[in-house]
């Protein structure tokens, strides 16, 4: 019997449960015609600020041309482009003269032929290993100081002691040398 009466309890409550959802629902919801309302008067809005914005724009020119700033403004830029030209001019006409100047050390037509297609940093390194002389070691040879000695090994034990002695470091060096 305490099942019997528990059922119909929870059933009273489920029905007052959903009786308040709708309700709410109903309240939270904005009619379709106050949101068409809303959104027409956004885009007037919005259209009456873009106007706004081109007048404003419109005026700030004309008030510049009065000014004569605007002309001013222009011929600061001219000038600015001008210089700017003159060294462009002046950077191409150098790397003409350059690329030029490398292209004559070239003599082989095969190395012409790849020179030509190289941006200008390229073709120098290029042409510094085209054009550099070939090293031909010679590994029979011995190296040599390359200082000679006033010293006649034949005639050492003629000098003076004096002399000797201020000259014992070469006597010695080309004594070395001698015995290898």
């Amino acid at each position: 019997m305490s099942e019997e009466q528990n059922t119909p309890i929870v059933e009273q409550n489920n029905e007052k449960n959903d009786n308040t959802k709708v309700e709410k629902h109903v309240e939270n919801m904005v009619p379709q015609s106050r949101v068409n309302e809303l959104t027409a008067k956004n885009h007037k809005l919005a259209e009456r600020i873009e106007k706004m914005e081109a007048k404003a724009e419109a005026n700030r020119q004309k008030k510049l041309e009065e000014d004569g700033e605007l002309k001013v403004l222009l011929d600061e830029t001219r000038k600015e482009r001008d210089q700017f030209k003159v060294g462009h001019d002046e950077f191409e006409s150098y790397k003409a003269d350059r690329r030029s100047s490398l292209m004559a050390k070239v003599t082989n037509e095969d190395d012409i032929a790849i020179a030509e297609s190289l941006p200008l940093d390229k073709l120098e390194k290029f042409v510094g290993r085209v054009t550099q002389p070939v090293k031909v070691g010679t590994p029979n040879q011995r190296p040599t100081n390359g200082t000679k000695s006033d010293v006649d090994m034949n005639t050492v034990w003629d000098l003076k002691d004096k002399e000797r002695q201020s000259n014992w470091g070469a006597i010695l060096k080309q004594f070395k040398n001698t015995k290898n």
